[in-house]
């Protein structure tokens, strides 16, 4: 389905959804930081490594999800401009 195609409303959502998920991920990360450092008074290498994957996996994900955000928004934004 072709951004002419869909109204605006409904792209607004989609929006709203997408940033939604970039939100999510970014707690993600918090959260994996956090064990990470709690990891420090009681250590652990495997969990460690656990968790420096899934925070890079997250951290990748989340700028994915944030260029995502940034084509929708252009292209909400021109059919704007295309409406005035």
């Amino acid at each position: 389905m072709s951004a002419t195609t869909v109204s605006s409303d409904t792209m607004r959502g989609i929006l709203t959804k997408l940033e939604d998920i970039y939100n999510s991920q970014a707690a993600l990360n918090q959260k994996i930081a956090v064990v990470q450092m709690a990891l420090d008074e009681a250590p652990d290498s495997a969990l460690e490594e656990v968790l420096t994957t899934a925070y890079g996996n997250a951290q990748r994900n989340a700028e994915l999800i944030k260029g995502a955000i940034h084509t929708y928004e252009m292209a909400l934004n021109a059919r704007k401009m295309e409406g005035s």
